[in-house]
């Protein structure tokens, strides 16, 4: 990773280590989340920092809701290409939220900024859905799922895990399907998420990602952390 690389690797740490610093400690409403996630390969790493935040009331409730994200990654092919992206999104939509269960609808613009094999920048349109079920974290059972995608590039990544409770923490399986015009990758793993440090709630994660043979997303296993504060 270049000089470049790395000072945009640490934007997204950055912003949530200044907003976590100005946030009051006590505030426990639930209205706004900040997060950090982070995964590296053999071949690469990626990491993105996101806000999201209901305008009307807590994120437990429904109501419109307003997402950011910056995102950075960097990647090696086999012939020593160094790829790297830059990505960021603002997304508006709508949350609505049920007894145990609730699912996010957003669109709005992004923006990539891509160095080597695939470089240039550009611009598109972006839409995200999110169901999330059981999520009061009280029963024996945690699911999730996430389907996005951007015009440019046609890029698109929809994951999904079931977890089981182990005590305080969830823990189980993992899938999701990552790709653009440029590569794919399907990533095969497991997750232990609810690990609770304070106000921050940890996700850890590893598994293997099957991509191309020869490429940038070619096969490798992978590891994984997320980082979640809510305000």
């Amino acid at each position: 990773m270049n000089v470049r690389g790395s000072i945009l690797a640490a934007v997204p740490c950055a912003i949530l280590g200044g907003l976590m610093c100005a946030a009051p400690a006590y505030a426990k409403d639930d209205v706004q989340r900040l997060g950090v996630t982070a995964k590296i390969y053999d071949h690469g790493a990626n990491i993105t920092g996101s806000y999201t935040t209901l305008l009307s009331g807590s994120l437990k409730e429904s109501g419109p809701l307003l997402r950011a994200d910056v995102s950075y990654g960097s990647s090696e092919s086999r012939s020593g290409v160094t790829n790297e992206r830059l990505r960021a999104n603002v997304l508006v939509g709508y949350q609505i939220a049920g007894k145990g269960w609730k699912t996010r609808i957003s669109a709005g613009a992004a923006y990539i900024d891509r160095t080597g094999a695939n470089v240039g920048q550009r611009e598109g349109a972006a839409a995200m859905f999110k169901l999330e079920a059981f999520t009061g974290r009280k029963g024996p059972i945690f699911a999730a799922g996430t389907a996005e995608y951007i015009t440019r590039d046609n890029a698109y990544r929809v994951a999904g895990r079931v977890e089981m409770r182990a005590g305080r923490v969830f823990i189980g399986p993992e899938v999701s399907l990552v790709g653009s015009d440029y590569f794919k990758s399907t990533q095969v793993g497991v997750s232990l998420s609810n690990v609770r440090l304070g106000d921050i709630r940890l996700t850890l994660r590893g598994g293997y990602a099957f991509g191309s043979d020869e490429g940038s997303d070619r096969d490798s296993p992978y590891a994984g952390i997320g980082t979640e504060f809510r305000f």
